[in-house]
């Protein structure tokens, strides 16, 4: 199977700015895209924790990803820099967050009666946090704009617009 090219990262900031721009409640952070090079979620948490000092950053993963860290760079070190909430999007599959956790934290990690939440051994929460959503992802949506498919309601008109004129993931 063929890779999914992304399109490239100033690209996608910008369109990050255009969807949130409107929305005081939201800040774009460039870290990534300023810091050059692949870009890590490790290297992105340590910076942002460095700016927090003794408070801890939240970072937000789908369960799917969250249950795939064992592949990502130092899952160990990102389990003890951030507290973890971890969405539970649609369509719901079966696990828990027992099974999804990665195995190379297991023995760090304390899992709550209740299984929806856990304690790490350096101090950090992980919780399950259920949404009511559409069932949607970056992939699916490059690959209706490959193909042609409607986005509407998907994306904001000025971010279809935007990603549409960049030919990126398809004619303009």
């Amino acid at each position: 199977e063929a890779a999914d090219p992304l399109a490239p990262a100033e690209l996608r900031l910008a369109w990050v700015r255009l969807a949130t721009g409107d929305n005081p409640r939201f800040d774009v952070d460039p870290i990534e895209v300023l810091r050059g090079g692949r870009s890590y979620s490790v290297d992105t948490l340590r910076a942002v924790a460095a700016r927090l000092g003794a408070e801890r950053p939240v970072f937000l993963i789908g369960h799917d990803a969250f249950a795939l860290m064992d592949t990502w760079r130092d899952p160990e070190a990102i389990f003890a820099l951030a507290h973890l909430a971890v969405i539970v999007r649609p369509p719901r599959v079966g696990g828990s967050l027992a099974s999804w956790l990665p195995k190379r934290v297991r023995d760090e990690v304390e899992i709550d009666p209740d299984g929806c939440g856990a304690r790490h051994r350096a101090g950090t929460w992980i919780r399950l946090l259920e949404i009511a959503g559409l069932e949607v992802s970056a992939s699916d949506l490059r690959a209706r704009l490959r193909t042609g498919r409607s986005v509407r309601y998907l994306l904001t008109e000025s971010v279809r617009e935007a990603v549409s004129q960049s030919g990126v993931y398809g004619r303009p």
